[in-house]
């Protein structure tokens, strides 16, 4: 008999094993400005969350354009710790100004964005995928293993802030409150491990998770 665990891993390597959806976190990081900078140089892949919400957008949406859309963070991976798989929401945020206004007016608008990206993705975006996926032939039926996989293996979120600001402003300020952005209340319910990091910190992160 197959474990759901299995049949989860034949999921999410359908699309993390397709260059349609699997970037690389150097492009997954770039920033919206021309020209746009990286918030972490690496090759490790991830899955595009921009390409799966739209994927299913359309799907729900019969190919039409909706304002009602999906959101999900940048990327969503998994990785092997010991022999459990676990699963990596990551978004990532550039701060580019110094000034106090604006940083206070970026926290706020940013607050609310930060924790649906992630909600939704694990809640609509990826059960959605499995709907279709589960269209297969092969996992007809099975809709109920994959989504129970989906909810009870471990997962991680993190929210990567890349500071390029003069003064670095917003270091400090995330220094002396590491939840600036009240994303640690998504723990332990649904995720396991919510934190905020910098770039730095970030590749540690990868090179203990991903052996790179």
């Amino acid at each position: 008999m197959v474990s759901n665990k299995t049949l989860f891993k034949e999921f999410i390597n359908s699309y993390h094993t397709n260059s349609k959806y699997s970037k690389s976190i150097t492009k997954l990081s770039k920033s919206k400005e021309k020209p746009p900078r990286s918030a972490v140089e690496s090759s490790i892949r991830l899955i595009s969350g921009d390409k799966l919400k739209k994927k299913i957008n359309k799907w729900l949406n019969n190919n039409q354009i909706n304002i009602n859309e999906h959101s999900s963070v940048d990327g969503i991976g998994h990785f092997y710790d010991g022999n459990k798989l676990k699963l990596l929401f990551v978004e990532f945020k550039h701060i580019s100004k110094d000034d106090k206004k604006d940083l206070d007016n970026m926290i706020k608008k940013c607050k609310k964005d930060l924790k649906i990206k992630p909600l939704e993705s694990l809640n609509c975006v990826l059960p959605h995928l499995i709907d279709r996926f589960c269209q297969n032939e092969k996992y007809c039926g099975k809709e109920k293993e994959f989504v129970s996989y989906l909810y009870s293996c471990p997962k991680a979120y993190i929210c990567v802030i890349n500071d390029s600001s003069p003064n670095k402003l917003f270091s400090q300020h995330l220094m002396e409150n590491q939840d600036i952005f009240d994303i640690e209340r998504l723990s332990k319910h649904p995720f396991d491990k919510v934190e905020t990091m910098n770039p730095n910190k970030f590749k540690e992160f990868l090179k203990i998770k991903f052996n790179s």
